[in-house]
């Protein structure tokens, strides 16, 4: 009985040496692990940091720009050359001239001018009388007549009457002339009459003889 007391003893020493030992070692295993990991360092208190970060998107839209270059045509005499950036327009427009309206209005219809010629013909002393037998009253007994105005106006370089206006008034005409010498206006704004007979317009022999005779040519 006192021997087996005895080799309790021992075996509970042994074992209380055993697990000395192995704390022992698994306290030495666990203090190398701590030396060789450096810990992080402590947080402040109450303060919390958190590190978020969040795709970032970036959308680019390229629209399209609209560029309109618009060419309008100016009335020009010519050509009219536009030069916008890289658009190059080249317009050409031709303009008539217009009379203007106080043109239009002296410038004579067609039954003023026809009675305008009328006139210069029969008191050109240049043209023979036969030219004169459609617009002079009693041409063919005015031959010889008209025969020494021509000679007349040779001396002074040629006698001629320029109209310069017309007026029509139903059968009635009203001629404004100027009186040349060769080319030298030598009386301006006289003013005859003529009639129309038979569709043409015609000068009395009354008119033609009173020039006649202020040229120093009676009529025979």
């Amino acid at each position: 009985m006192h021997r087996r007391r005895i080799l309790q003893r021992g075996v509970a020493a042994w074992w209380s040496a055993l697990l000395l030992a192995f704390v022992l070692t698994a306290t030495a295993c666990g203090g190398g692990d701590d030396a060789g990991t450096e810990a992080p360092p402590p947080e402040s208190p109450g303060e919390s940091t958190t590190t978020t970060s969040e795709p970032t998107t970036t959308t680019t839209t390229s629209e399209p720009t609209a560029t309109t270059t618009t060419s309008e045509p100016t009335a020009t005499t010519g050509a009219s050359t536009i030069d916008e950036g890289t658009s190059t327009t080249s317009t050409t427009v031709a303009v008539e001239a217009t009379p203007s309206s106080s043109e239009s209005s002296d410038r004579p219809g067609d039954e003023e001018q026809t009675v305008m010629d009328a006139w210069a013909v029969v008191f050109d002393s240049s043209l023979d009388i036969s030219a004169k037998l459609n617009h002079l009253d009693g041409a063919a007994s005015l031959e010889a007549s008209n025969a020494a105005y021509a000679a007349a106006g040779e001396r002074m370089g040629g006698i001629s009457l320029e109209p310069t206006a017309a007026e029509v008034d139903g059968d009635s005409a009203t001629v404004t002339y100027n009186v040349l010498f060769g080319a030298t206006v030598a009386y301006e704004d006289l003013s005859g009459t003529l009639q129309r007979v038979d569709g043409s317009w015609v000068v009395s022999r009354e008119s033609y003889c009173g020039f006649l005779a202020s040229a120093r040519t009676r009529c025979q």
